[in-house]
Protein backbone atom coordinates (compact mmCIF):
# COMPACT_ATOMS: atom_id res chain seq x y z
CA UNK A 1 0.00 0.00 0.00
CA UNK A 2 1.28 3.28 -0.70
CA UNK A 3 0.90 6.33 0.91
CA UNK A 4 0.19 9.82 0.06
CA UNK A 5 2.88 11.77 -0.20
CA UNK A 6 3.18 15.04 1.95
CA UNK A 7 4.75 18.33 0.21
CA UNK A 8 6.16 20.24 3.06
CA UNK A 9 4.76 24.38 2.61
CA UNK A 10 6.52 27.06 0.79
CA UNK A 11 9.59 28.08 3.30
CA UNK A 12 8.94 25.79 5.94
CA UNK A 13 9.62 22.45 6.87
CA UNK A 14 5.61 21.63 7.77
CA UNK A 15 3.02 19.81 5.87
CA UNK A 16 -0.28 21.47 5.58
CA UNK A 17 -1.90 19.49 8.59
CA UNK A 18 0.61 20.88 10.61
CA UNK A 19 -0.15 24.79 9.58
CA UNK A 20 -4.04 24.33 10.21
CA UNK A 21 -2.38 23.50 13.66
CA UNK A 22 -0.88 26.84 14.64
CA UNK A 23 2.91 25.19 14.16
CA UNK A 24 4.08 27.36 11.73
CA UNK A 25 7.51 29.16 12.76
CA UNK A 26 7.23 33.10 13.39
CA UNK A 27 9.15 34.49 10.30
CA UNK A 28 8.93 38.50 11.62
CA UNK A 29 11.03 40.87 10.34
CA UNK A 30 13.89 41.72 12.22
CA UNK A 31 12.56 44.79 12.36
CA UNK A 32 9.22 46.08 12.91
CA UNK A 33 10.23 49.46 11.16
CA UNK A 34 13.17 50.24 9.33
CA UNK A 35 15.87 52.03 11.74
CA UNK A 36 15.01 55.67 12.10
CA UNK A 37 18.41 56.53 9.63
CA UNK A 38 15.97 54.49 6.83
CA UNK A 39 12.28 55.84 7.80
CA UNK A 40 11.89 57.72 4.35
CA UNK A 41 12.95 56.52 0.71
CA UNK A 42 16.05 58.97 -0.59
CA UNK A 43 14.74 58.80 -4.09
CA UNK A 44 10.94 60.10 -3.23
CA UNK A 45 10.65 60.98 0.08
CA UNK A 46 7.79 57.84 0.96
CA UNK A 47 7.89 55.71 3.96
CA UNK A 48 9.75 53.06 3.64
CA UNK A 49 9.06 49.30 4.79
CA UNK A 50 10.67 45.81 5.89
CA UNK A 51 10.04 43.63 3.11
CA UNK A 52 10.88 39.89 2.45
CA UNK A 53 12.72 38.94 -0.69
CA UNK A 54 10.12 36.42 -1.59
CA UNK A 55 12.83 34.42 -3.63
CA UNK A 56 15.31 34.09 -1.36
CA UNK A 57 13.52 34.92 2.09
CA UNK A 58 16.03 37.85 3.05
CA UNK A 59 14.37 40.39 4.41
CA UNK A 60 15.51 44.12 2.74
CA UNK A 61 14.32 48.03 3.50
CA UNK A 62 11.99 48.79 0.06
CA UNK A 63 9.84 52.05 -0.32
CA UNK A 64 6.07 51.82 0.20
CA UNK A 65 5.37 53.66 -3.14
CA UNK A 66 6.54 50.60 -5.13
CA UNK A 67 6.07 49.85 -8.48
CA UNK A 68 5.84 53.73 -8.25
CA UNK A 69 9.60 53.38 -6.90
CA UNK A 70 11.80 51.13 -6.58
CA UNK A 71 14.37 51.99 -4.34
CA UNK A 72 15.39 49.31 -2.02
CA UNK A 73 18.51 49.01 0.87
CA UNK A 74 19.89 46.26 2.69
CA UNK A 75 18.78 45.82 6.18
CA UNK A 76 21.67 46.86 8.92
CA UNK A 77 23.74 44.62 10.08
CA UNK A 78 23.15 44.22 14.09
CA UNK A 79 25.24 43.36 16.90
Amino acid sequence: MLLPRIQALPGTTLCQACAREGELPDKSPPYPTPPPTLSKCPRCGSATIVRENSQDGEYFIGCTDFPGCRWTAPLPVTA
